[in-house]
């Protein structure tokens, strides 16, 4: 097979011919590496790449596989991982001068997990600083260069649709895994806190922070969240679903599914994407489901909330750092940092009690109408121009992150300027698999899936 038909298996594609021993893990990381080596300098995914570590872990994964020790689908397969997440062979920046000598010498709990499942580490994704959100050098879109993902620009999403990677695992505060993901075309899933071990990355805010995959299919988002979800040695405590539920489960889970549709956000959303909603709600109908229109609660308390408890808690998370590295901080974030401090204890106090009221009106909207999930737009437009103003880009995602449910992203087609357009589903907590089964089953009924960026036509 050529470099360009390898790049553009999905996980579960690639993992049958490796299984088969059809394909090399060698040849399929030398691939990637090539790819990599082609694309990058313009579109600036990765922050870091080590091609002879790709290397020797693709003969280590090819020697095992020869030997009938095949670890199931994610055996030989290259990854990019969020330069937030600590590896113990290479480099970790959070996107920051202050940690660029940093080599920490221990994998986080979700590497550790990922190599015990064989997978291969072609390096780290770019990402904002700290994952904040202030002006820097930013990725450009493969399906438009003029463009950005307004809202969070790491290098994740972008290396998945560019197929400089199979997949990504990113990080998600208020959005960083599903925005990036509904711009660049791809799939994208932030789970329920305690579903993903978080020991060994440095989190925006502690209590927000999740850690998710970013891929080019609905199941290959499943493949690669089964195998990060193993019990964690520094959290035994941590939820651990039964493995079971992680199949692929009914043939036609929407048929007699109850679905909300959260109608005042896609009343919000640009005419494209609402009449694109409008084309998925038919498509559900005529598979079985039953919609029923709901709007999103307490919504007054959202923004004031989130960034009470976000600010605070970054702020937490630098204070000892800042004491000796201050002058490595770029001014644009201390001066977010400085204003996390300027929430005291009793305002912090205060937006945790609002948090706490948040979370159970979203469990009472899903316990009310007796939902299995609600869908949504995931953005209110198509990515945007530098400088261009936004509708607010995550207004439709920091809702959910305060709920502490699990979110699919995924592609509903291209709007009249041939940018992806995407549709979020809303799961109860813990409900990842069955929430993967609609979304899946959604992605089978159209043919978004096939769809290239530009940048690969």
């Amino acid at each position: 097979m050529t470099h360009t038909s390898l790049t553009s298996l999905t996980i579960a594609e690639a993992s049958q011919l490796l299984q088969r021993r059809e394909v090399s893990p060698v040849e399929l990381t030398e691939a990637y590496l090539a790819k990599i080596d082609e694309a990058d300098h313009m579109l600036h995914a990765f922050a870091y790449i080590n091609p002879h570590q790709a290397l020797t872990q693709a003969r280590r994964a090819a020697d095992e596989i020869a030997r009938g020790g095949w670890k199931g689908p994610l055996h030989g397969i290259p990854l990019g991982i969020k330069d937030v997440i600590v590896t113990a062979d290479m480099p970790t920046s959070y996107g920051s001068e202050a940690f660029d000598d940093q080599s920490l010498r221990r994998d986080a709990s979700v590497i550790l997990l990922l190599r015990e499942a064989g997978a291969i580490i072609l390096g780290k994704n770019t990402t904002q600083t700290f994952g904040v959100e202030v002006p820097c050098a930013s990725t450009r879109d493969p399906w438009a260069s003029s463009r950005v993902a307004r809202g969070s620009r790491d290098g994740s999403a972008v290396a998945v649709a560019a197929h400089e990677c199979v997949a990504s695992v990113g990080s998600d505060m208020g959005g960083g895994i599903r925005i990036p993901a509904a711009f660049y075309g791809v799939v994208g899933l932030r789970p329920t806190g305690g579903l993903v071990p978080r020991t060994g990355m440095l989190p925006a805010a502690a209590s927000l922070d999740r850690l998710g995959p970013i891929t080019r299919s609905v199941e290959d988002a499943r493949i690669l969240l089964a195998a990060m979800t193993g019990v964690d040695p520094a959290d035994p405590a941590r939820y651990r679903p039964d493995p079971a539920n992680w199949g692929h489960g009914e043939p036609t889970p929407l048929h007699g599914a109850k679905i909300g549709v959260i109608r005042n956000w896609s009343n919000e959303a640009d005419p494209a994407i609402r009449r694109a909603l409008s084309a998925v709600e038919q498509v559900l109908k005529d598979n079985g489901a039953t919609l029923v229109d709901v709007n999103s609660p307490i919504d007054d308390l959202t923004t004031s909330t989130y960034q009470a408890v976000a600010l605070h808690e970054l702020a937490a998370q630098h204070r000892e750092s800042l004491r000796t590295k201050s002058h490595l901080y770029s001014p644009e974030v201390l001066e977010v940092i400085q204003a996390g401090r300027s929430v005291d204890e009793r305002a912090y106090a205060e937006a945790n009690a609002a948090h706490g009221c948040i979370l159970r009106a979203w469990r009472s909207l899903f316990i009310h109408h007796d939902l299995a999930a609600c869908i949504a737009p995931t953005v209110p437009v198509t990515a945007c121009t530098p400088g261009e103003p936004t509708k607010g880009c995550d207004a439709f995602a920091i809702p959910v992150s305060l709920a502490n449910l699990p979110v699919v992203v995924q592609p509903m087609g291209l709007a009249e300027d041939l940018l992806p357009m995407s549709l979020q589903w809303i799961g109860r907590p813990y409900g990842e698999p069955r929430l993967l089964r609609f979304a899946q089953s959604y992605e089978q009924l159209t043919d978004w899936l096939a769809t290239p960026p530009p940048f690969l036509r």
